[in-house]
């Protein structure tokens, strides 16, 4: 027993000294790093934004409809959209996918009227050509019977996906909107 031990110890300490010489004579030869690195994606370090969120008023009225637009160089697969509103002010009448996607699949809505959140998910698989465009349409019943402002704004949950990399940088651009009724 004490016999196939030592033999077992033998064996791995054989092992990392055959990895550690295969390592120095790798770095000896010139090359930069060790034979057996992981690679882990680099984070965004520009902060330069690749994609821009932006909200765009449709129209007018009884209903205020907004579309939510993107704005890349990239090929949007997919957006997660969180969206804050003034639940005093506005309710959600509907929120359907915008222009952008040829045959959009809706992930998830969420829509809570009280604390005025929104969270809507769709995708396509089937990405067309089109970079920039409307991801999202939103209808809104006007509450209040006086002008007032108000913002429309993004939460921290809203992300795309994009065809050429993971992550990206994305610049959100909040809406303030008259509401005049």
């Amino acid at each position: 027993m004490v016999k196939k031990l030592r033999i077992i110890f033998f064996l791995i300490l054989t092992g990392f000294f055959i990895l550690f010489i295969f390592t120095l004579l790798n770095l000896a030869s010139g090359k930069s790093e060790a034979p057996f690195t992981f690679k882990l994606p680099s984070p965004i370090i520009n902060n330069q934004p690749e994609a821009v969120l932006y909200f765009t008023p449709a129209s007018d009225g009884e209903v205020l409809t907004v579309e939510i637009g993107a704005q890349t160089e990239l090929t949007i697969l997919g957006a997660d959209l969180e969206i804050n509103f003034d639940p005093a002010l506005l309710e959600l009448k509907d929120i359907k996918p915008g222009s952008l996607f040829a045959s959009p699949l809706i992930i998830k809505k969420e829509v809570n009227g009280k604390t005025g959140r929104i969270f809507f998910a769709l995708g396509t698989l089937e990405p067309n050509s089109l970079k920039n465009g409307s991801l999202a349409r939103l209808e809104f019943l006007i509450k209040t019977p006086q002008t007032q402002e108000t913002i429309l704004n993004f939460g921290s949950l809203t992300d795309l996906a994009v065809k050429e990399k993971g992550r990206i940088e994305l610049e959100l651009k909040n809406y303030q909107l008259q509401i005049n009724p």
